[in-house]
């Protein structure tokens, strides 16, 4: 994750350390329960309190996110092949992103 002039690094060891919630995707093509810490939790234990956007990469794509869209229900969901993707029932399944490798913010 980068923030600011700071770089931490997130394994999903460290990503299970925090609180899980359970959330519902039926739109999902695959598992329709996503488990992990939300987006919003992971940033503040990172230490990140105000931010304008947030740039998720993955293997294969990525999106970017405005303040105002990480909510509540927006995970970053451990797999079952030990990776991590965001997802959640308010974000569209075209914004998913697989294999998170990177987490940009900015302030």
């Amino acid at each position: 994750m980068r923030a600011r002039d700071r770089t931490e690094r997130w394994d999903p060891a460290r990503l299970a350390s925090l609180p899980a919630v359970t959330v519902d995707t039926p739109e999902s093509d695959g598992a329709t329960r996503q488990t992990g810490p939300t987006l919003d939790a992971v940033l503040t234990a990172a230490g990140v309190a105000d931010y304008s956007r947030v740039r998720i990469a993955g293997s294969s794509e990525s999106v970017e996110l405005g303040s105002s869209e990480v909510g509540k229900d927006l995970l970053l969901a451990q797999t079952r092949r030990g990776t991590v993707t965001l997802a959640g029932p308010g974000l569209d399944q075209s914004r998913w992103v697989r294999d998170v490798t990177d987490v940009d913010v900015t302030t």
